[in-house]
């Protein structure tokens, strides 16, 4: 393969964000927040600049520009990325033991390529990732879409609560002081991810690592959480076009479709032992990561030339667990974990 480069402009990005922020009373906050974002002459890998097609198909011509070179590679630097998000929160300061933020943001963001199609957005499905140019001749046409992390709506909450129990009764007081619980939970829209089809590439000349994104012929474009393990079916076949008879690039931008949402929650709970009045004490405490045992799909198969498109294989994990952050789907399910803490 033959590598060129075309137009060496370093990247560029402009920022400006506006924020708001407003105390209510003596314990609460509220605040809102506007970032926006614009990128320019990011890094585009186009993969067979110089292919052909065996018959009509879309702007390629019908016989190879020049016979004396295989595959192209070209590096440019000509992408565009957009982003626009605006985030409330919510803040109570310690107040009766109790302590919490809730956070909310709302975003749309925009490019050619994400990540400058060097690394996959998606370390699980690296397929979801289309990292190329689609139409050797025309970059915006297919490529310029949502972002491989466009996720339009995100809901993050934390908090702490100390329990206000008091007695008389020093016995009492033993059993019932001390407690304390706190959690986290997390929601987010489905990834964005691209229908593609393999098979459509045989038609090139040198196909290099070019892709083309499937015929859609219409139905949903959001996947929905699985009902059952017996129904994990998100996209079928028959919303595209037969696999190999694409005539063009495709009918939709790049991350046209949605996966399933995100949500998890975690909770903890511990109760305080005081030893001595010197503040010797040990802590015995519980958390439950992915407390509701809720299972999170990864986006379906991409591939309109398998047989197995628009089908669910994958459960992602929660972002952190006992074993480490960012675990394989081996630990997506609830996980209790115990500790014992001493003080002094």
């Amino acid at each position: 393969m033959n590598t060129i480069s075309k137009n060496t402009t370093n990247p560029r990005y402009v920022e400006w964000n506006l924020q708001i922020e407003r105390a209510i009373g003596t314990s609460n906050s509220f605040s809102v927040n506007y970032v926006g974002n614009h990128g320019s002459h990011l890094f585009i890998r186009n993969p067979v600049v110089n292919t052909f097609a065996s018959s009509a198909f879309g702007d390629l011509p019908l016989t190879a520009p020049d016979q004396r070179f295989g595959s192209i590679l070209e590096l440019q630097n000509d992408g565009t990325s957009n982003y626009d998000g605006i985030t409330a929160s919510v803040t109570h300061r310690i107040g009766y033991g109790f302590t919490g933020t809730f956070n909310y943001t709302y975003m749309h963001s925009l490019d050619d390529v994400s990540n400058g199609g060097l690394e996959p957005y998606n370390g699980l499905n690296a397929g979801n990732s289309l990292r190329v140019q689609i139409d050797p001749n025309n970059l915006r046409r297919f490529n310029y879409g949502n972002s491989d992390y466009n996720f339009p709506h995100t809901v993050s909450a934390n908090y702490y609560w100390q329990l206000p129990f008091k007695s008389e009764n020093k016995l009492a007081n033993l059993a019932i002081r001390g407690w304390a619980v706190s959690g986290a939970l997390y929601s987010k829209s489905g990834e964005q991810f691209s229908i593609y089809d393999t098979a459509a590439v045989a038609a090139f000349g040198n196909p290099g690592s070019a892709r083309v994104l499937a015929t859609y012929l219409g139905g949903p474009r959001t996947c929905g959480r699985p009902s059952s393990q017996a129904n994990l079916t998100c996209l079928t076949a028959s919303q595209f076009a037969p696999a190999g008879s694409e005539t063009d690039f495709g009918n939709t931008s790049r991350n046209f479709f949605r996966g399933p949402a995100y949500f998890n929650t975690d909770f903890s709970v511990q109760k305080d032992f005081r030893i001595t009045e010197s503040g010797i004490t040990f802590t015995l405490g519980a958390n439950a990561f992915n407390i509701l045992n809720h299972p999170n799909f990864d986006n379906p198969v991409t591939n309109a030339a398998s047989s197995r498109v628009g089908q669910f294989f994958e459960t992602v994990t929660p972002p952190n667990s006992p074993y480490g952050n960012f675990q394989g789907a081996a630990v997506s399910g609830r996980v209790l974990q115990l500790d014992l803490k001493f003080k002094f």
